[in-house]
């Protein structure tokens, strides 16, 4: 019998490896290649995943931030060059073994007198935002500053013959779907979807001088020179009703839901509801052609004419007009409401200018000399900005800015020949001229329209007690 003898056990639980520094910078994070993942942004140039980055970054405390997580990768890190102030103050230290640091008196000195430019620093405590100071700071990193490009040159050019050259007419005119443009006695329609061009129908009467679709359907109406004006399934392509209220050219239309209103060159506006047959409402409105007919939201309806005047008038008593808006030194076709309360308008080629009319007060706010003839106006509310096209003699594309009506930007050569017809489609991005050059331009001006975010039919304030 004897008894084993008892073998050596190290009671050394770690390893520890001896590495020299360049191995400990081979093994950081920050040396070591890794793809960045690229951010993707919405319209409105903020980042898509912003708002699980904040909710990671409030209850994770952090864990979602790009600057913590740079700053935690460098623990593994040797700062090889030690800067001089650091040596100094070892040396200091090592002789007295206190701190003396030259500049304690220079920082008396800034501590006695404040500078009171600087912004005070309000405490947390006292914030009235939700979120932290952090968080403020990774929305603010987040968002992207995107120029804004503006077109030089159409992105597609349509060949129209036979597109005249007429300041009184308007040829062009684009629906929810299609672009509905007349050539001589014929209307064709083209598909921005597949580029096919249709032919819709042809007049039996004179040259067609207006087009205009209705807001919600698939009807268009069409003005002829010897005044009478037909209405066109589209689907069926086929004429369904043709109205002789008119006697001579009828040069503009415009839609109020089921209600047409057409002006011709005698100076008649004549209102008509669709859905009867003899319900129609004729006044005499303007001493000379009717140039321009625009409705707003409520129950306005403003008219231009040859005569040099705008006159609102109200669908309670349209014997009347409610208001007459004088100042301008041309006929007056080019027409838009901002809201129900403002209206603009373009003069001529005697006149050149825009101007802004309040309608409560029924007078002039701004006056904008623009050097040609305003033939078309529009107010886009994606971008709240104001498209002019103009003849003689620039012949141009011009976007203001609204209110400050400061110009944007300008395209010179929009065409060869002044810009008569204009058209925009549904979403207001795209916009459409055409020119007596016998061509129809495309051009992306404005952004997307903006989100509207419907309300919550849930109701929050029952649930609680």
């Amino acid at each position: 019998m004897y008894s084993p003898q008892k073998r050596y056990v190290s009671t050394v639980d770690r390893f520890i490896p001896q590495r020299t520094e360049k191995q400990i910078d081979l093994l950081s994070p920050t040396k070591m290649k890794t793809k960045k993942k690229k951010t993707k942004y919405n319209n409105s140039g903020i980042k898509k995943d912003l708002h699980l980055d904040i909710l990671k970054y409030e209850l994770l405390d952090g864990f979602n931030d790009p600057n913590e997580q740079e700053n935690s990768q460098n623990f593994l890190q040797y700062r090889k060059n030690i800067p001089k102030n650091v040596k100094g103050l070892q040396e200091q230290v090592s002789k007295s073994g206190e701190k003396k640091s030259p500049k304690t008196k220079k920082m008396k000195k800034r501590m006695k007198t404040p500078n009171r430019n600087l912004p005070k620093r309000i405490s947390p405590r006292y914030s009235l935002s939700p979120l932290s100071k952090k968080s403020e700071q990774l929305i603010k990193r987040s968002q992207s500053t995107k120029i804004r490009k503006f077109p030089t040159k159409p992105f597609r050019i349509l060949e129209a013959p036979g597109l005249r050259d007429d300041y009184y007419l308007n040829l062009l005119d684009w629906g929810t779907k299609d672009l509905a443009v007349a050539l001589g006695r014929s209307v064709y329609l083209w598909s921005p979807t597949s580029s096919e061009v249709t032919k819709l129908c042809k007049m039996d009467g004179g040259n067609v001088s207006c087009v205009k679709w209705i807001q919600r359907g698939t009807h268009v109406s069409v003005g002829t020179e010897e005044g009478t004006i037909s209405l066109v399934d589209v689907e069926k392509q086929k004429i369904i009703r043709t109205f002789t209220d008119h006697h001579e050219r009828v040069g503009r239309i415009s839609w109020k839901c089921h209600l047409m209103t057409s002006g011709s060159k005698q100076g008649k506006i004549n209102i008509r509801d669709v859905r009867s047959k003899e319900s129609v409402v004729s006044y005499q409105a303007h001493s000379q052609e009717v140039c321009g007919l625009e409705w707003n939201q409520e129950e306005s309806l403003a008219s231009g004419g040859n005569d040099n005047l705008v006159k609102i008038w109200s669908m309670r008593r349209i014997d009347k007009p409610m208001g007459i808006l004088s100042g301008h030194t041309a006929g007056i076709k080019a027409l838009t409401w901002v809201n129900n309360n403002f209206l603009l308008s373009g003069g001529g080629s005697r006149d050149q200018t825009i101007k802004s009319w309040s309608i409560r007060s029924m007078s002039c706010k701004k006056t904008v000399s623009t050097g040609s003839q305003v033939t078309n106006i529009h107010f886009s509310k994606n971008s709240n900005e104001i498209l002019t096209t103009h003849g003689f003699s620039l012949n141009q594309i011009n976007l203001w800015k609204y209110p400050s009506f400061k110009k944007i930007t300008s395209i010179p050569s929009g065409h060869t020949t002044r810009i008569l017809f204009f058209a925009i489609n549904p979403t207001g991005e795209i916009i459409c001229t055409g020119a007596g050059d016998e061509t129809v331009r495309l051009w992306k001006m404005f952004p997307k329209p903006r989100q509207q975010y419907k309300k919550s039919g849930l109701k929050l304030a029952n649930n609680f007690r």
